[in-house]
């Protein structure tokens, strides 16, 4: 989907550009569509299936509640599953904060663990000239701001060409491909 080779490194593409990574933004739709069917009265037809799927998984049949049990254990992190027989909306937003943090972790971790790096570990970046500095784990960097349309075509051009060096005005430069 992004279109990277299996061996790219990925952990900084998130941290970089404040993308979440796939499997966890899909979980964590997931979850907001629990809490907005928890949320329903019992007259919507949404909430029977709901409730349905709670009974199946109490049971221990598969249907969607093991389905969502089995994308918290996929995810490339530790995170507590939801027993969703018997989850309340607050536990749901208590679940959706807590895959928040442990995704954070796991990207600083994971970012931590790749020496040519070391330039981005633990680095302190304020999302506002107003704001405090502090250590975000996911946000888009300033220096990927590029306000003129033409000049965001041509680093995107650059970083589909995978070449690691280009010719710019004369001069050559380095290209990090993430």
């Amino acid at each position: 989907m992004l279109r990277l080779g299996k061996k790219s490194m990925k952990a900084p593409l998130y941290t970089e550009t404040g993308m979440t990574p796939i499997r966890v933004r899909r979980y964590m739709l997931t979850l907001g569509f629990l809490k907005y069917a928890i949320g329903l009265g019992d007259g919507h037809l949404t909430r029977a299936a709901l409730d349905s799927a709670r009974s199946l998984y109490e049971q221990g049949k598969p249907g969607w509640g093991k389905d969502l049990e089995v994308a918290a254990e996929k995810l490339p992190f530790d995170v507590p599953v939801l027993d969703i027989a018997r989850c309340t909306v607050a536990d749901v937003d208590g679940q959706l904060k807590a895959v928040e943090r442990a995704m954070d972790t796991w990207l600083i971790a994971e970012t931590a663990k790749i020496e040519k790096l070391y330039l981005i570990h633990n680095r302190v970046d304020s999302s506002s000239p107003k704001k405090k500095p502090a250590v975000h784990a996911r946000m888009l960097r300033t220096y990927l701001k590029v306000p003129i349309a033409e000049h965001r075509c041509k680093c995107t051009v650059l970083g589909e060409n995978r070449d690691y060096e280009t010719e710019m005005r004369g001069r050559k430069i380095d290209i990090l491909v993430v």
